[in-house]
C-alpha cells in the first residue's frame, strides 16, 4: 500500500475544500431551484404556489417552467369513434403547452374541457353544455398518461355521456387551472357532419 505523508494528505485535504469552494453560488442555488420547482410541479396536488413569497430565483425559475398560454391544435382535436363504429362517441382533444419564451413544455394543473353547442346568427354563440370534463395532472404519472415525448403535445381521450354526438357546431373552450393561481384559456370551433367519425384511441 502506498504511503502518504501528513503534508500531502493536507494538500490533498486544502484541494477538495478549495474545489467545493470554487462551484459559483449561483450553480448550486441554480440545482436547489431545479429541485424545489419540480416538487413544486409535480407535489403540488391541491395546493397553490404563491411566487411573490418565494425566494426571487425560485421565483423565476417556476415562472419560466410553467406554461403560459395553451393551444388546441386544429385539425388534430376532432370528433372521433371510441367503438371504432362510426358514431362520433367523443372527442379526441390534442393541445401544447408553451411557455414564455414559446417553447413547448409540461403542465401541472387540472383542465376543464367544455363542449357546447354554437348557436347561429346569435350575439351570443355559447349555446347549451353538451359535456364537461375536468381532468388534474398534478403527478409525473398523470402527466406521462397524457403527454407524448415526441410531438411533445397533449392528447386527451374524452368520452361522451350522451352519445353520439348530433351534427352542428360546437365550441370547446378549455381552461388550465395553474398551482400559481394562474388560469390559461384555450378555444376551438369545429363541426360536426353526417360523415362516419375515424376511429379513436384511449390509450396514447
Amino acid at each position: 500500500m502506498e504511503y502518504m505523508s501528513k503534508s500531502n494528505k493536507r494538500c490533498l485535504i486544502e484541494s477538495g475544500k478549495r474545489s467545493i469552494g470554487s462551484i459559483p453560488a449561483r450553480l448550486v442555488s441554480a440545482t436547489l431551484a431545479t429541485a424545489l420547482a419540480c416538487s413544486l410541479l409535480f407535489g403540488c396536488n391541491d395546493a397553490k404556489v404563491n411566487t411573490d413569497e418565494t425566494p426571487p430565483e425560485i421565483a423565476t425559475y417556476v415562472r419560466m417552467m410553467m406554461p403560459r398560454r395553451i393551444d388546441v391544435q386544429r385539425g388534430l382535436t376532432k370528433p372521433v369513434s371510441f367503438a371504432q363504429n362510426g358514431n362520433p362517441d367523443g372527442l379526441e382533444v390534442v393541445l401544447a403547452a408553451m411557455d414564455s419564451r414559446g417553447a413547448a413544455t409540461k403542465v401541472c394543473g387540472t383542465f376543464h374541457f367544455e363542449l357546447r353547442e354554437r348557436r347561429a346568427a346569435s350575439g351570443d354563440e355559447q349555446g347549451p353544455r353538451v359535456a364537461f370534463w375536468p381532468v388534474k395532472i398534478d403527478t409525473e404519472e398523470t402527466s406521462d398518461q397524457f403527454f407524448d415525448r415526441l410531438s411533445r403535445f397533449y392528447h386527451f381521450p374524452l368520452e361522451l355521456e350522451q352519445a353520439p354526438l348530433k351534427p352542428g357546431r360546437y365550441i370547446l373552450a378549455v381552461r388550465l387551472l395553474t398551482p400559481t393561481a394562474d388560469t390559461l384559456f384555450g378555444e376551438y370551433e369545429f363541426e360536426q357532419t353526417t360523415q362516419p367519425a375515424p376511429n379513436g384511441r384511449m390509450h396514447f
